[in-house]
């Protein structure tokens, strides 16, 4: 009996340490991106879809039908593509679906290139509410939105079409044929986007709008001027270029005190206004010109700016942290207060944490990134035990609960830019918890010895 009870004693202490627990391993990271991946081909129209009719509901609740066109194949529809709601239909969505993807392919993550090749074929020919335009003199290019039969040349639209075209070119996915057939038009975008009524040129620097001739400004000025900013980044503008630098010193002049960069004073007529999202496109955006410094040697040159942006970024870290959901670890569109939690904020939040982390200006294994990452792999998990169609997803639905998965696509699209940068930065999801390294059952057989000793 006397070696039994100190035995007993040790086995209920060890039961009871604290340990370090792993909360995301190396393999459930590479399995969510794969899942994540093979998701997103399958929804991407193809050829075989040509043809087939889709019954849907519309806007309206509505039963309605749709005919899959040849020009539809590459899309990506916004929701499931053999859901009942409008969402299901091949969607403008994709160009955010190609710059998660292109994320993923920089991250050296395996992406089918063909889908790639697919989707940017979808956005070249595209036709109906949005097209391909040049100005009559063939001097600019763009893409417009047709409204009323009027063409109403868009900044924002024009630089999601352009921007994955120009990443994809550098990740050497387009080959040469095709190249020489973008290549002009996507010249006198760039023009364009220098020269053209919607870059605003301000005391604090430059930003673009969507539509100028909106009364009180346009939506999304922040949204617009980051993926405006980076697609001048892809085409290989210098980080020194005068317009680079005043739009960097516009992004400085907009933070607020909070740290927060989407503060657009002008945003009007936007029903979704995505304050998480449009933060963080900010913070990616500024990113980029960072790499884009390292990799042209000017950080000694540009050493002032670059220690400025480096501490906005720093601040706008902060306030990212400050809008997580503190028990969930989960983000939503923006306040708490205001929006629930959802996989797609949650996604696009860890994408703009991640690009901060491989510039070493946060740990990737900072708690808040480990359990972000651990809530995306339970939700994988949830789904597929429940045999959903789908993985991830924005809750809440800008036009009616019953479409409130309407954004499956576009949250998916993130979760794997998110999973492949996690594998490229080696996050290891150790975090400090409570566990029992003894199993359960021992420590209850321990615990019973441990009484029966005593009353002897």
């Amino acid at each position: 009996m006397g070696i039994l009870r100190p035995l007993v004693l040790a086995l209920v202490a060890a039961g009871l340490s604290t340990a370090p627990g792993s909360a995301i391993t190396a393999e459930q990271i590479q399995e969510c991106a794969r899942a994540a991946h093979d998701w997103l081909k399958g929804q991407q129209y193809t050829e075989d879809d040509v043809g087939k009719i889709i019954e849907y509901k519309d806007r309206s609740g509505q039963k309605a039908t749709y005919q899959v066109k040849p020009e539809d194949v590459g899309a990506f529809p916004m929701s499931y593509k053999s859901d009942v709601t409008y969402y299901c239909l091949p969607n403008l969505h994709t160009y955010v679906v190609m710059d998660t993807l292109l994320t993923a392919v920089e991250a050296g993550y395996p992406i089918d290139k063909d889908m790639i090749l697919k989707a940017l074929r979808y956005m070249w020919n595209v036709k109906g509410k949005y097209q391909r335009k040049e100005d009559p003199n063939g001097k600019w290019a763009y893409w417009v939105r047709i409204k009323d039969g009027k063409e109403i040349p868009s900044a924002g639209l024009t630089a999601k079409f352009a921007l994955p075209f120009f990443r994809a070119r550098q990740a050497g996915i387009v080959p040469d044929d095709e190249w020489n057939e973008y290549k002009p038009f996507l010249e006198k975008v760039i023009r364009w986007l220098r020269e053209g009524p919607n870059l605003q040129k301000e005391d604090k620097g430059c930003c673009w709008i969507d539509y100028p001739d909106r009364p009180g400004g346009a939506h999304g000025i922040t949204d617009v001027t980051s993926y405006c900013f980076r697609t001048l980044l892809a085409a290989g503008t210098p980080p020194d270029d005068d317009l680079v630098l005043k739009v960097v010193e516009w992004f400085l002049n907009n933070q607020d005190e909070k740290g927060n960069f989407y503060t657009d004073p002008r945003d009007t007529g936007c029903p979704y206004p995505l304050y998480t999202t449009g933060h963080c496109r900010a913070v990616i955006a500024l990113c980029d010109w960072l790499e884009a410094v390292q990799r042209a040697g000017k950080e000694d040159e540009l050493k002032g700016l670059v220690e400025r942006v480096k501490n906005a970024l720093k601040k706008a870290i902060d306030y990212l942290l400050s809008l997580r959901d503190q028990e969930s670890g989960m983000w939503g569109r923006g306040p708490l207060t205001e929006y629930p939690p959802d996989y797609g904020s949650t996604a696009s939040a860890l994408v703009a944490l991640l690009r901060c982390a491989k510039l070493g200006l946060i740990d990737p294994n900072h708690e808040a990134i480990v359990k972000a990452l651990e809530v995306l792999h339970d939700q994988y998990l949830r789904a597929k035990r429940l045999r959903l169609p789908f993985y991830w997803y924005f809750i809440r639905s800008v036009w009616s609960p019953e479409l409130r998965y309407r954004s499956q696509t576009l949250a998916t699209s993130y979760a794997l830019a998110a999973f492949a940068l996690a594998e490229k930065l080696g996050v290891k999801g150790i975090t400090e918890r409570k566990r029992f390294p003894v199993a359960p059952g021992v420590l209850a057989l321990a615990l019973a010895a441990s009484l029966l000793t005593r009353r002897r």
